[in-house]
C-alpha cells in the first residue's frame, strides 16, 4: 500500500531537521507558514513541505 505523501515527519523530526525547537515547528504549522497534515490530534509534515519551507527561508548573497 502506498500513498502520495511518502513518510510523514513528526513535529520532533521536523524540528531536528531544521535545528529548531518543536515549539517553533508547531508555531509555523499554526500560522500556516509550514504546510502540515493533521491526523486526529497528530500533526505530521511532509518532507517535501519541510524542504520547500527551508528553501524559501534561504538567503543568498546575490
Amino acid at each position: 500500500m502506498s500513498n502520495d505523501f511518502g513518510r510523514l515527519l513528526t513535529v520532533m523530526e521536523a524540528a531536528d531537521s531544521l535545528n529548531v525547537t518543536p515549539r517553533m515547528v508547531r508555531k509555523l504549522v499554526e500560522t500556516r507558514a509550514l504546510p502540515s497534515v493533521k491526523i486526529g490530534r497528530l500533526v505530521r509534515i511532509a518532507p517535501d513541505a519541510l524542504a520547500s519551507y527551508a528553501r524559501a527561508q534561504t538567503r543568498g548573497d546575490s
